[in-house]
């Protein structure tokens, strides 16, 4: 210990330069480590440009058009009065199940989607040596197929340990959407109108410009507009499974079991051993740098040690000599 205090004193500049790499490299080491992935989010961007038909009119006297009025989010029926239509909204399921054979149930799991007509959007099985495994499976179905696969995951698991619903109200962003699609049709059918009465080519090509531009906002709606339908009549459900309670993303109901913290403790074990692990590879692949600079370094301060010494040892020996 008394020689690894001396040589810091001695050498501060290496040990400081090295602690910054060290530090350097364990930054990056935390930032491009795998992360999980967030499962059933869905972000859906969209932008919508309203073509300005005065600005690309024609100048051969057909003048610009007025903008069109926004399409009503409500149908009128006969009496006339408002008809509200069907809320639309986006529901996951997440589901924790404790199970007795990963393997098995996962393969049942993924046939038992199929007969339900739905489909498996990704999925993952673990299968350690230390304990029995783990997985999860996320599925897309029918929204009127979601109890019959509570049914079937009942019937063959040990035990349904949690289940959380979250949904989302996408009425609102679909009714823009058709709002948006009548009044870009609207437009498309006025520059259509004004493309068979251009004369020039430059009034074509610029009439043909913003129906192109026209229809392509028409089509990219459109695609929303299947999306925001499909995902409105069908639920995401993601489901973990594990032949361990501690497995699950959730709190097991006998924390405090000596089996229960046992595996805790493993757990937390390796997942401690696997960090230090990777970090440890990250410094030996980061050595073609550090371990250059290192050398580099102590050589210098031999040599600067050698050179101040000498210095020191001149006026001796021509203090010895004089005398």
């Amino acid at each position: 210990m008394k020689k690894i205090i001396n040589y810091i004193k001695t050498n501060k500049v290496i040990v400081i330069l090295a602690l910054v790499l060290l530090f350097f490299i364990y930054k990056d080491y935390n930032t491009y480590r795998p992360k999980p992935f967030p499962l059933g989010q869905y972000d859906i961007e969209q932008s919508y440009e309203a073509p300005n038909m005065k600005a690309y009119a024609p100048e051969s006297g057909m003048g610009g058009v007025e903008a069109l009025p926004n399409t009503p989010a409500y149908v009128n029926d006969a009496s006339g009065g408002n008809v509200s239509k069907p809320r639309k909204t986006s529901t996951n399921y997440n589901m924790s199940v404790l199970v007795d054979k990963v393997t098995e149930f996962a393969q049942g799991l993924n046939n038992e989607v199929i007969k339900l007509g739905g489909f498996v959007v990704n999925s993952n099985v673990s299968l350690p040596k230390d304990t029995g495994g783990s997985g999860y499976m996320t599925i897309r179905i029918p929204l009127d197929q979601v109890d019959n696969l509570k049914n079937y995951i009942k019937d063959n698991s040990l035990r349904i340990t949690s289940i959380s619903t979250n949904s989302q109200d996408i009425t609102d962003q679909y009714e823009d959407n058709e709002a948006k699609l009548a009044t870009l049709n609207k437009t498309k059918a006025i520059f259509e109108d004004m493309m068979s009465k251009a004369k020039t080519i430059d009034e074509i090509l610029r009439v043909q410009r913003e129906i192109l531009n026209t229809q392509a906002q028409i089509d990219r709606i459109t695609g929303q507009q299947k999306y925001l339908a499909e995902i409105s009549e069908t639920t995401l459900v993601t489901i973990d499974f594990s032949t361990e309670e501690l497995e699950l993303p959730y709190n097991p109901q006998s924390m405090y079991s000596p089996k229960a913290i046992y595996h805790q403790a493993i757990r937390s074990l390796m997942e401690t051993l696997n960090s230090i692990l990777g970090f440890v590879i990250w410094v030996g692949v980061y050595a073609v740098i550090w371990v250059p600079v290192l050398l580099i370094i102590w050589v210098g301060s031999k040599m600067w040690k050698k050179r101040n010494n000498k210095k020191v040892a001149k006026p001796e020996s021509s203090d010895s000599v004089k005398e």
